[in-house]
């Protein structure tokens, strides 16, 4: 017999602090949109707190505030609740006070008594993980939970449950093979803990994780498993590899029902702060201001290939830029190479008619941080656009129109990539 659909609501990266008017006022918001959904159940997927491990009397006060929501729920910790492992806290700051400790997760199960739990319904069986002690050095504790999830392993196997698993940090990004070697792997579980807990989730019916940390929303398949990226409360953070488009403040309401399951990205108008570029330089230019680079806007015929041929030494500049910033290539694909040519570089291919097809492609990913690299006559309006417009002069020529709106111009595409590694050469050539 079919069972009602449990729903759950998904809140995240709340980073409340009683002393922060707009915790209060975050609080008051959620608390009147979680009324009107009136979920079975709430679970928070850590930064309750915004470094709670320096003053635990926040984490009493957010406990509190969570209760008066009044919808039973569980919480697990992030990495401004209890410290992040010191591989990845490294990462980003040079701070020992903010690796993962014993006595941060104790000062944490003091108040909220638990940093993971199990519920059942009908075939679900939903898991809340502490990913702030895997791979962490913290030995006893993560041999607890090890432990104890072997346990629910075996009673969900004999029950033979469907899975979803929330946690604060990503297990991996994209790929549970993947290798990040820059500052984006700061969101992901480090690999020796991944492979450790992905060994035994193998041996479950495994369909969902649902994560917090990167502020930002996602949703995608990676068979025969979900994922659910829940965005902040707070604001939203920009890495290079994350999916495009997730800069939305909000929670996730996840529907269960039998052997299906859904979600939907509530978005709350609480006013926000601008999006963060994570991992990106800025460039203070002298009688220009700052420009922030998070996009690359690239044309492909003349500018990155002759006769539709990648030129030498374009794609390990992609690969390396790729790392700061996202990639988009936009061509008329006039020899019709382009998808070999840049098969399995980490860019985003659209094909296009015209110059205006162009420019109202960067419209869309924001000039005002975007990059754009072209040579032909149909870039003129996307380059004119762009922060930093880029002509050059390829093995096809260069559109002498093209040179009276550049900002710069380069005598080949690897000059014009190399500026955008070495930075204080556009300084160089454009400050006043």
């Amino acid at each position: 017999m079919a069972r009602d659909p449990f729903t759950v609501v998904q809140l995240s990266d709340l980073h409340l602090n009683p002393k922060v008017q707009r915790s209060i006022d975050c609080l008051s918001h959620l608390r009147q949109r979680v009324g009107a959904i009136g979920p079975d159940l709430m679970v928070v997927t850590g930064d309750v707190t915004n470094d709670g491990f320096r003053d635990t009397d926040s984490f009493a006060w957010a406990r509190h505030e969570l209760e008066r929501f009044g919808v039973p729920m569980h919480v697990v910790p992030g990495n401004h609740d209890v410290g992040a492992a010191a591989v990845l806290n490294r990462l980003i700051t040079h701070d020992p006070s903010g690796d993962v400790r014993k006595e941060h997760v104790d000062a944490w199960l003091d108040v909220y008594e638990a940093d993971r739990f199990a519920v059942q319904h009908g075939r679900w069986t939903l898991i809340g993980l502490n990913s702030q002690i895997m791979g962490a050095g913290l030995i006893d504790a993560e041999r607890r939970q090890l432990e104890w999830l072997d346990r629910k392993i075996s009673a969900m196997q004999v029950a033979d449950q469907n899975v979803a698993v929330f946690m604060h940090t990503l297990p991996y990004m994209r790929s549970p093979d993947e290798q990040i070697d820059d500052m984006s792997a700061y969101w992901s579980i480090p690999p020796s803990a991944l492979q450790v807990l992905m060994q035994r989730l193998q041996n479950v019916n495994l369909r969902l994780f649902a994560t917090g940390h990167v502020h930002w929303y996602a949703s995608f398949l990676r068979d025969p498993v979900q994922h659910v990226w829940c965005p902040s409360m707070t604001m939203a953070i920009d890495d290079p590899k994350f999916p495009r488009g997730g800069d939305k403040i909000g929670f996730v309401l996840h529907t269960f029902e039998d052997e299906t399951m859904s979600h939907q990205l509530v978005e709350v108008d609480i006013e926000t702060g601008e999006t963060v570029l994570f991992h990106r330089k800025s460039l203070d230019i002298p009688g220009r201001g700052t420009l922030a680079f998070a996009n690359l806007a690239l044309d492909f015929t003349g500018t990155l290939s002759r006769d539709g041929m990648l030129l030498p030494g374009v794609a390990p500049r992609l690969i390396e830029l790729a790392k700061q910033m996202r990639i988009t290539v936009m061509t008329a694909d006039t020899f019709g190479k382009v998808d070999d040519a840049l098969a399995d570089l980490p860019v985003e291919v659209h094909i296009v008619k015209t110059g205006q097809d162009k420019a109202r492609m960067l419209a869309d990913l924001n000039p005002q941080v975007t990059v754009a690299i072209g040579n032909g006559r149909n870039d003129v309006a996307m380059v004119q656009a762009a922060v930093l417009g880029i002509a050059v002069c390829g093995p096809e020529g260069m559109a002498g129109e093209l040179i009276r709106v550049a900002d710069v111009v380069c005598r080949d595409i690897l000059e014009a990539l190399d500026l955008l590694v070495h930075r204080l050469r556009i300084k160089a050539t454009l400050r006043d």
